[in-house]
């Protein structure tokens, strides 16, 4: 046979014959099964042209007499029924069906699968790229090679997803590889007629009744230099093996088994190789979470300034605490992506139940100017709304992206909400601080008050009147957005002053918290605990060790986070420390996070201890076998002082400033405690007998440092309006009376119920000051303003949880009907680049190269070109392959 391309038809021809028209026998063999019988034929009827092609049905004298029955209702034009008077086996059966012709090609097909939509026709086109090809195997749930998602396994149907809707999602999602296995599957097998020709038809003498027939075929094409192809873009459901019992089923498998490898010991090693090593894993990979994705669970993407995971850059803050929040709580509802930067590259995650994927996609560096629109960026978040049929994007911060998700969103009419956790919408100071790190108000925002701060902090030229232009591109977005949220009132009065003419989007949800407390019951003592106590220094009236502890494992694992265990006579306790890296560590044991430092709390300084080192991990909770013995110190004065905390990561905006001058120059007798990290050098740097710098924790651990500190006041005393304040949550949580500084979302909280705690901006260093002395000269104050501030209630998660999920709900969720389509094989990409397989694009080198071509017009016209026929495929992929200069 010759192979012509035709221009004018676009599609193959064999002898002039366009594939479409090329005769095929399906041919099913018969024995019982009568519902699954139904089921497959109905099936072929719905979706199979028998105008061009014939069914061909053999009853192998099935003992159900309904068999014979209904198929004899189904003999018609190009349908064939054939009973035996005796049982001859499948092979017999499918040499049958081979006879009938001797040109038609053949499909032999179980009786036990539903064929889908546009099946045949895929399958032709797909045996039909290459002159080679011989056979053509479908994806099923259960076709061992053609199993999806997983490999050689009898799968089901994804969880939540109809027949129809799987062979959907696999032919739009398909990479069309159309890669090469190394036999076929007889469920669903096409076979060129001249194979049969070449090789003559399946070994009925040896393989009677089954069970390696096909792979005694396949390896008798390869031998005559043919292929056999995955169809990668159709799925078959196949329900598995009902014509003989699991017992006959093994015995006949490892009886051919022998034969075959005795006919062809190299092709059934290379079958072996191909099974362990699975050289088509992108084909299943690629669907897994188009799968988890399910057919009636909504699809929301959030949109943020930096990821929240461990080991992403810049994963602590506020905004990233609350999306994470709304990721846990929303994720067994909703299918949650999150797409945040990190580094050099966008990180989108899917978060499925207890399930996550991963993708990564090179957007290039942060520019030291903030940019409103950018190429790459615009090209991955399309992409992904399109790819994963986001039906609404969730905005919560865009200081570090750019504005194109908004745009893209609102012209594919995805709605759109934005969460407002600062003031970056209204000026590129997020805090509304200007250069001296004074607020300015509305009233104060006057026409050149943001000129310096622009000039020293961003860079920007004085003559620009850039803070008219970002107001207007802002507005622009946020008049895109179909919902505002703010977390307060405060804040909502402040964005209302601005864009009076949005007030009506905007909609106030405060932020839930919830402590995850730690509980050490089941810690395991292991010698696979390795630490060292290296230094154990005065500190104030106190202790400070220093170390480092590594569980080893030859488990991976995530998390390493570090607790000392401390026994007395008198008491027991575990106490969470300081995070330090220890690169020195890292070279011997692999990790980096086994640094630590933490302070004793008094009241195991007036005894003799013991001290073991406690490591939390993902996959358990291990402590040490050795104990370190240490000495008691000196008397000293727990409990003869007030001790007052400052929580949380401390920078200037956050009050380091006036934290330093409290401390500094306060002369009051009480114990200053600073727990969390600090960005204010002069604050960091400070050496006071009764201040105590603790350094990092993780949010969880507070309760326990509260209490094992004895803290009886906690200040917090931001000078910019916070938009909501998790550390004030944290305090109240915690039981503990609170000092804020009177702004913003601080003040509006702890206003309602406690006005005299609210301390004005001006002084505050002073202020804070006489109300400590206030609450010493007077210490059933205290209590009492611990009672008054019991009223101020923390929503929690779930409370939260509630209100997205009513105004999710409300929102008319997005059905795109566009007719632009995602670019599947660049997201499968930075699928593997996600989640560390490197096997497809070798070097961020590669990645740079491939996100610089899918930006740009040639890409964007040979995916138009792929996508409008096979010969497109085929030529499209040769240009991108010439303008990567890497296979792939």
């Amino acid at each position: 046979m010759c192979y012509i391309e035709s221009d004018i038809e676009k599609c193959f021809e064999i002898d002039g014959v366009p594939i479409m028209d090329v005769m095929c026998d399906i041919i099913i063999p018969i024995y019982n099964a009568y519902e699954d019988l139904v089921l497959c034929v109905e099936s072929v009827y719905k979706y199979t042209d028998l105008k061009t092609n014939r069914l061909v049905l053999i009853n192998d004298n099935s003992t159900d007499p309904r068999i014979k029955e209904y198929l004899d209702s189904q003999k018609k034009e190009n349908v064939i029924v054939i009973h035996n008077e005796v049982n001859n086996g499948f092979s017999k059966n499918i040499n049958t069906g081979m006879s009938l012709s001797e040109t038609n090609d053949v499909l032999l097909l179980n009786s036990d699968t539903i064929v889908t939509f546009n099946w045949l026709e895929k399958i032709k086109n797909c045996a039909y790229r290459e002159k080679q090809i011989g056979t053509v195997t479908p994806l099923s749930n259960n076709a061992t090679l053609c199993s999806v998602p997983n490999f050689c396994e009898e799968n089901t149907l994804p969880e939540d997803m109809s027949l129809e809707k799987t062979a959907e999602t696999v032919e739009r999602v398909s990479l069309k590889k159309y890669p090469e296995i190394s036999v076929a599957h007889g469920f669903c097998m096409y076979i060129k007629r001249e194979v049969i020709n070449a090789i003559g038809m399946f070994d009925a003498a040896t393989f009677q009744r089954g069970y390696g027939e096909e792979n005694d075929f396949c390896n008798r094409a390869i031998q005559v230099g043919y292929r056999h192809v995955m169809c990668d873009d159709t799925y078959i459901l196949h329900t598995g093996t009902k014509s003989f019992l699991s017992k006959e089923k093994e015995e006949y498998i490892r009886e051919h088994d022998r034969i075959l490898r005795e006919r062809y010991p190299q092709l059934m090693h290379a079958n072996d190789v191909h099974v362990r090593d699975n050289p088509n894993r992108c084909v299943s990979d690629n669907l897994k979470p188009y799968f988890a994705m399910g057919e009636n669970r909504k699809n929301i993407l959030y949109v943020l300034q930096s990821d929240f995971k461990q080991g992403a850059d810049d994963n602590v803050g506020g905004t990233q605490l609350h999306v994470k929040h709304l990721t846990q709580k929303m994720k067994d509802k909703y299918n949650v992506f999150v797409a945040a930067r990190d580094r050099d590259y966008l990180n989108l995650t899917f978060y499925h139940r207890d399930k996550e994927f991963s993708w990564r996609f090179f957007i290039g560096r942060k520019p030291d100017y903030y940019t409103f629109n950018d190429a790459r960026i615009r090209n991955a978040f399309e992409n992904i709304i399109l790819g994963f049929n986001i039906e609404m994007v969730h905005i919560h911060h865009l200081c570090t992206l750019s504005f194109d998700v908004v745009e893209i969103a609102d012209e594919l009419g995805v709605p759109v909400l934005f969460t407002l956790h600062d003031y970056f919408m209204i000026c590129p100071s997020e805090k509304l601080l200007d250069e001296r790190h004074i607020y300015i108000s509305k009233e104060n925002d006057t026409e050149n008050v943001w000129t310096k701060y622009l000039e020293k902090e961003k860079n920007i030229y004085n003559k620009i009147d850039y803070i008219k232009i970002w107001r207007v591109k802002c507005h622009h977005i946020l008049r895109a957005c179909d919902k505002l949220i703010l977390p307060n009132e405060s804040v909502k009065e402040i964005f209302t002053s601005y864009y009076s003419d949005l007030a009506n989007k905007m909609e106030v949800i405060e932020h839930g918290y919830e402590f995850d407390r730690k509980k050490f019951d089941n810690v395991e003592l292991s010698d696979k605990v390795v630490w060292k106590l290296e230094d154990k220094m005065a500190y104030g009236e106190t202790y400070k060790f220093v170390g480092w502890a590594v569980y080893q494992s030859e488990t991976k694992y995530k998390k390493n986070e570090i607790y000392l265990e401390i026994t007395s006579n008198n008491s027991k306790a575990i106490i969470p420390t300081s995070k330090v890296s220890r690169e020195d560590v890292k070279d011997k044991y692999g990790r980096e996070d086994t640094g630590f430092e933490v302070l004793v709390p008094f009241r195991y300084l007036s005894e003799d201890f013991e001290v073991r080192a406690i490591c939390v991990t993902d996959i358990g909770c291990f402590g040490a076998v050795d104990t370190l013995h240490i000495e008691k110190k000196s008397k000293n004065s727990y409990r003869k002082r007030l001790n007052v905390a400052f929580i949380g990561g401390i920078n200037e905006e956050k009050g380091g400033k006036v934290i330093y001058e409290i401390i500094k120059g306060s002369g009051l007798d009480v114990n200053w405690f600073l727990f969390g990290k600090v960005g204010y050098d002069k604050l960091s740097g400070l050496i006071q007998k009764n201040y105590y710098w603790f350094g990092g924790y993780s949010n969880d651990d507070l309760p326990r440092l509260m209490e094992e500190f004895d803290v009886d006041l906690v200040c917090i005393l931001s000078i910019w309006p916070e938009t909501y304040s998790y550390t004030l949550s944290e305090a109240i949580l915690c039981e503990k009376p609170v000092l804020v500084s009177d702004m913003g979302a601080l003040g509006q909280r702890m206003g309602q119920f406690c006005q005299e705690c609210c301390l004005p901006l001006d002084n505050l260093d002073k202020r804070i000051k006489e109300a400590i002395q206030n609450l010493m000269d007077n210490p059933t104050k205290l209590d009492r303003i611990k009672e008054e501030q019991s009223q101020l209630k923390v929503r929690t998660l779930d409370d939260m949880r509630l209100d997205y999920d009513e105004l999710y709900m409300q929102m008319a969720l997005a059905d795109l009907n566009s007719t632009k389509t995602a670019d599947y094989e660049y997201l499968y990409i930075n699928s593997e680049l996600g989640n560390g397989n490197t096997s497809e694009m070798k070097t961020d080198v590669d990645l740079r190269r491939y996100a610089e071509i899918t930006n740009s017009a040639t890409y964007r016209f040979v995916q138009r070109l792929s996508r409008s026929n096979f010969i497109g495929l085929r030529i499209a992929k040769k240009i991108i392959k010439k303008l990567m200069k890497i296979k792939y």
